[in-house]
Order: C-alpha cells, then sequence, then structure tokens
C-alpha cells in the first residue's frame, strides 16, 4: 500500500506546484498626429489613409509621402509609450509590439529615416530599430537612424549591431555611427534642428491617388502613383 499512498501524496504536491499561466494581451501603435499623405496596413493585403486615433499591430507597415511625417506612439505600457517620428518617403515594418509578458520592440527601417524616443525598458526587453545592414538596441533614450544605417544618439546609450568590421559598437548621447567608414564620431547636438523630423504643417492633397498592392508594381517603382516615391516593398 506504501507505493500508492506515495503516488498519491506526489500528485496532490504537483497540483499544488502547478503554475498559472498569464495570459498574454498584445500592445499596440497608434499614429496620434501627421501631416501630408501617409498611409499603412495591418495586413499587408491592402492600404488605409493614416489618421490620428488608427491603430496598428503587430506586422503592420507604414509609408509615407514626399510630404508626409507620422508621428506614432508604441508600446505595452500605458501613460508612458514609445514614440516614433518617422520622416518623408520613409516606409517602416513593426516586426514586433511587445505583450503585457514582454516589454521588446522590434522595427525594421526599409526607406528614409527616424527618430526613436525611448522610454526606460527592463533588462529582460529591448528597443530594437533595424536597417538591411545593421540593428539599433536600446533600453532607454532618444536616437536617429536612416536606411543607410547613420545612427545619431541624443540620450542614453545605444548599441549599434553588424556595424562594419567590429560588428558591434556602443553609442553614448552625443556619439554617431558613419556606415561609410565604421567610425564613431561626437557630433554637434547644437545643430539638432537638422534632425527635426516634424516640419511645419502641410495641407492634404485630396487629389492624390493611393494605389493598393493589388494595383502597385513590385518591380517598377515609376509605377507607383503620387503622392508616393518609394515602391511598396514585399516583407
Amino acid at each position: 500500500m506504501k507505493p500508492i499512498v506515495l503516488l498519491a501524496v506526489l500528485m496532490v504536491v504537483g497540483v499544488g506546484c502547478r503554475t498559472t499561466q498569464v495570459d498574454s494581451t498584445p500592445a499596440r501603435g497608434t499614429i496620434v498626429r501627421l501631416n501630408g499623405e501617409s498611409r499603412y496596413s495591418n495586413d499587408l493585403q491592402g492600404w488605409s489613409d493614416a489618421r490620428p486615433g488608427a491603430t496598428l499591430e503587430a506586422g503592420a507597415v507604414i509609408q509615407t509621402s514626399g510630404t508626409g511625417t507620422v508621428h506614432v506612439e508604441l508600446g505595452p505600457t500605458p501613460g508612458a509609450p514609445h514614440v516614433i517620428y518617422l520622416r518623408e518617403n520613409a516606409v517602416l515594418k513593426i516586426e514586433q509590439l511587445g505583450d503585457t509578458n514582454s516589454a521588446t520592440i522590434q522595427l525594421r527601417l526599409r526607406a528614409g529615416a527616424m527618430r526613436n524616443y525611448v522610454m526606460p525598458i527592463s533588462d529582460d526587453s529591448f528597443y530594437e530599430a533595424g536597417t538591411s545592414n545593421l540593428l539599433v538596441r536600446t533600453r532607454g533614450g532618444i536616437f536617429y537612424l536612416d536606411v543607410s544605417g547613420e545612427v545619431h544618439v541624443s540620450a542614453g546609450t545605444a548599441v549599434v549591431l553588424g556595424a562594419g568590421d567590429a560588428g558591434i559598437r556602443t553609442l553614448a548621447a552625443g556619439q554617431c555611427y558613419n556606415p561609410k567608414t565604421g567610425a564613431v564620431n561626437p557630433w554637434d547636438m547644437s545643430a539638432y534642428a537638422q534632425f527635426d523630423i516634424w516640419p511645419p504643417k502641410q495641407t492634404k492633397t485630396e487629389t492624390s491617388v493611393i494605389t493598393t498592392p493589388e494595383t502597385r508594381s513590385e518591380e517598377h517603382t515609376s509605377e507607383l502613383q503620387s503622392p508616393y516615391v518609394i515602391s511598396y516593398a514585399v516583407f
């Protein structure tokens, strides 16, 4: 009878030690302000005009026109979101937005430039923005990134991965990374205005034609109609 009693005790203990799985709630992004013409897609099947209050999900793509800039808030932290300023002629994919169990955010810049305002993140998560040739990671700070791989850090620190032969660079506030030379240099933060990506308000052109993925050309950028001059890449 002892083996049976022992088995019963183990079963009870096992039930008592079972951990409770906490359901994860995906974070969302929100377009809070824009100038000019921009569009977004949450499912890569069709486009919607960007508008304040529009919700962005993981996997979404945002594209700005030659006159468009977008202000997006991201992240699972209520009242303290990360902020992106996306410049003109830019294409950005939101690959990961985090959830109630993880604060990690991953973005891919396919064209143009962006400024990232990153709120403090716990050590088990990170904020990452990348291009085709490098990644920039931080757990809090402000940095500018363009599609060429140029990085300017205005606050906090950021790690640049895949940076030339060294493979990794750490940038502090007031430093920039030059992708052509692989060098980390100081930059004049008093010249911050040249990286200001929120220009004066512009009037939306109501006559502009926004193509959908079904009517655009994947291979010929000239076939993508005004006001967008960058072809929508296949992600």
